[in-house]
C-alpha cells in the first residue's frame, strides 16, 4: 500500500487528484475456506475503492453492496463517458440478494493430481465460507515450463 500511497500523493502534488477516477481492486482475501475442492481453499475478501472525478475530500463511504469485478468494466466505462450495458460499482444496492460468480484455482489437487481452475456462485456475505457454493464447472489448469521453441 506504502507505493499507492505514494502515488496518490504525487497525483496531489501535480494537482492531478481532483480530476482523477482512481479505482484500485484486489480479489483476494483470507477468511478461511475448505479443505476440499467443494469450498475454495481461501474464500475472497475482495477489495474495492472507487474515487470518482471531482470528489476531493469526499468522506470514505463504505458500502456492503454484494459487487464482483463484473462491475469493474462498467465502472471504467462510465468514468469515460462511455455507454454500457452493466452496472457500476455504485449502482448496485446495499441489501441486494444477487448471485456473484467466482473463478478459484484450487491449491488442491482433483482426484487425478491435476490443479483445477473452479467456478462457485457466492451469495451473501463473500467473507463467509457457508455463501460458496460449487456449480460443477472445472477446467483442468496445465502449467508448461514456458519454453520457446527453437531454443
Amino acid at each position: 500500500m506504502e507505493i499507492t500511497y505514494d502515488y496518490l500523493n504525487e497525483l496531489k502534488r501535480q494537482g492531478l487528484y481532483e480530476n482523477a477516477t482512481i479505482i484500485i481492486t484486489t480479489d483476494h482475501g483470507n477468511s478461511g475456506g475448505g479443505q476440499t475442492l467443494d469450498l475454495p481453499h481461501r474464500t475472497a475478501g475482495p477489495l474495492m475503492l472507487v474515487k470518482p472525478q471531482g470528489n476531493y475530500g469526499t468522506p470514505l463511504k463504505v458500502s456492503d453492496a454484494p459487487v464482483s469485478q463484473r462491475e469493474l468494466q462498467p465502472t471504467v466505462l462510465d468514468a469515460l463517458g462511455i455507454s454500457h450495458d452493466g452496472m457500476t460499482f455504485f449502482e448496485v444496492p446495499e441489501n441486494e440478494q444477487r448471485i456473484r460468480i467466482y473463478h478459484y484455482t484450487a491449491l488442491h489437487s482433483d482426484e487425478e493430481g491435476e490443479i483445477e481452475l473452479r467456478e462457485y456462485e457466492v451469495i451473501k456475505d463473500a467473507r463467509d465460507p457457508g455463501s460458496y457454493h460449487f456449480t460443477g464447472n472445472k477446467w483442468d489448469v496445465i502449467y508448461s515450463e514456458n519454453k520457446v521453441s527453437g531454443r
